[in-house]
Formats: structure tokens, C-alpha cells, sequence
């Protein structure tokens, strides 16, 4: 049964005595990306979207907002159809600063960062729920075992939210990539590791999975003064992830950070110069 970019092959033939939801998805060869398209500009950072491309949340500092950074969201019925005007997510964001905003598979949780409660203006990860698409968020509550004395923003999950990918430094520029995991979705989240395979001398952050957990994209200033977006696969999850590579064909002379993608990996969608959101697919 052929499932967007990944296979998942029968248990007889794959010689399996137990299914592995992530072992048995294959990741298929992907071509080029296409041409960069404009999504919005004016004052947006951090996109996330649900899988299915229909709601877009983002951090922004526009009027309207509640103080410093916050939460926005537009919300549209087609892929085909322009973004219409955001609205602020009035019951997540207070006057501290919101952002870095990541979804489950089914768009019900929702994963944000914050420096509120916080006298040292670094970041802490926040988890908040819905009942369903259309119902409101539940109160935000923070997700103490992914948070420490550092800045811990730009949350990612794969497909079945047991493994997240994450930014951590001692501010918002000195940053690098961790890791963690846990064992069902009801369980804590392990304490993240550093994904030292991946990161480098400057800043590593906004870090996005693919279903499998297998394939990573990120930002680094590692190339030049301003960011780039990279790409790094690992064999499997238990090993290190691969050298990175740098996307050549997305880069523009402007620092592009903040990836998201959709899990077939056929589409992103990333920030330039926290002033515009561009598109692109193969």
C-alpha cells in the first residue's frame, strides 16, 4: 500500500514478527524543489501548519497582539486558496512573549514556546490541547521535563508525536539542536540531548522531522553571516544523523530560518528575514 512518500510493507514480507511504525517506512528518492512562492509578508516568524495545509499559526509582534510576541492564525477551506487575515490566539498569548508554534498529526495539540513567569527572558515549551478542529485551545501548561535554566523553543514532532526536535541555548542566537523522546503520547518526554552530529560553533535552531524521524531540516548560520536552510537524514533512529546539506535552490541573500514541512516532505513552507513566509513543493 503506497502512502505518499513512504511504503508500509506487510509483515510476511518484510520478514517482521512485529509491526514497527517507523522501520517500515521507506523513504522514497525526491527530486528538486520548485520555485520559491510568497505566503504573507509583513511582520511573521516561526510558521507552522496543520498537516493538511488548512490552518497556519505563526509568531508575529503586529498590532492587535497582546503585549510582546504572540500567537496568530488564519485559517482557510482549500489549498488553493489565499491566506485570509490572521487572527490572534487570544487565549494562549499574555503580555510576555509566544512563538515557535508545532502540531500533532491530527492539529489538536499544540506545542509553543514562552518566556512568561520567566525573570531571565529565556524561552520555556508549552503544550495545549483541543477537543477538535473547531473547538477552542484548552489552557496552555507547561512541559517541565523539555525545559531547563536555557532557552528551549522551536518544538517538532514526527508523525505518531513520540520523538521532538528542538532548539536549546543559553539565548535565543547561541543555539543548537537537541532531541527527545518518549515512549506513548501520555508518557513524559525524555530529557533532550544535543544532536552533536548535526550541530556546529554557531547557531543550529528551528528544527523540523519528517514522519519518520529520520529526515531533519533546520536553519545554521554555519555557511555565512546569514542563515541557511539544511537537510540531514540518519540511516535509522537509533543512529547519528548524516552530514548536513544545504538547500541550494531555496537559499536566498537573506537569512532563512524556520522551516516546516509536511510530512511527505513535498512541501515547505519557511521565514526570510522575519518579515516574509515563503512556499515551495516538488
Amino acid at each position: 500500500m503506497r502512502l505518499g512518500l513512504w511504503s508500509i510493507c506487510a509483515l510476511g514480507a518484510c520478514g517482521r514478527v512485529a509491526f514497527d511504525p517507523v522501520g517500515d517506512l521507506v523513504v522514497d528518492p525526491l527530486g528538486p524543489w520548485g520555485p520559491r512562492q510568497t505566503i504573507m509578508v509583513g511582520d511573521v516568524d516561526d510558521p507552522a501548519m496543520t498537516n493538511d495545509r488548512l490552518e497556519l499559526f505563526f509568531e508575529s509582534a503586529r498590532a492587535g497582539g497582546q503585549g510582546d510576541d504572540d500567537l496568530w492564525h488564519s485559517v482557510r477551506t482549500s489549498v488553493d486558496q489565499p491566506w485570509p487575515p490572521p487572527a490572534n490566539l487570544t487565549a494562549l498569548n499574555t503580555a510576555a512573549e509566544e512563538g515557535h508554534p508545532a502540531l500533532s498529526a491530527d492539529g489538536l495539540t499544540l506545542w509553543f514556546a514562552s518566556d512568561r513567569g520567566n525573570a531571565s527572558d529565556v524561552a520555556d515549551i508549552y503544550v495545549t490541547t483541543r477537543a477538535t478542529r473547531d473547538a477552542p485551545w484548552d489552557p496552555p501548561t507547561i512541559v517541565s521535563e523539555l525545559n531547563d535554566a536555557g532557552n528551549n523553543e522551536s518544538p517538532s514532532v514526527d508523525l505518531f508525536a513520540l520523538r521532538m526536535a528542538l532548539a536549546w541555548g543559553p539565548n535565543s542566537v547561541d543555539e543548537n539542536l537537541m532531541e527527545a523522546t518518549r515512549a506513548s503520547v501520555t508518557s513524559a518526554w525524555s530529557t533532550p540531548q544535543l544532536l552533536t552530529s548535526l550541530n556546529s560553533s554557531v547557531t543550529d535552531s528551528g528544527p523540523v522531522l519528517d514522519a519518520t524521524g529520520r529526515v531533519i531540516y533546520f536553519s545554521s548560520t554555519r555557511d555565512s553571516a546569514t542563515a541557511d536552510l539544511f537537510v540531514a537524514l540518519r540511516p535509522s533512529l537509533g543512529e547519528p544523523f548524516e552530514a548536513p546539506s544545504r538547500i541550494d535552490e531555496l537559499s536566498t541573500d537573506q537569512a532563512d530560518t524556520d522551516p516546516w514541512i509536511t510530512p511527505d516532505q513535498r512541501y515547505i513552507m519557511w521565514c526570510v528575514d522575519q518579515n516574509t513566509l515563503y512556499e515551495a513543493s516538488r
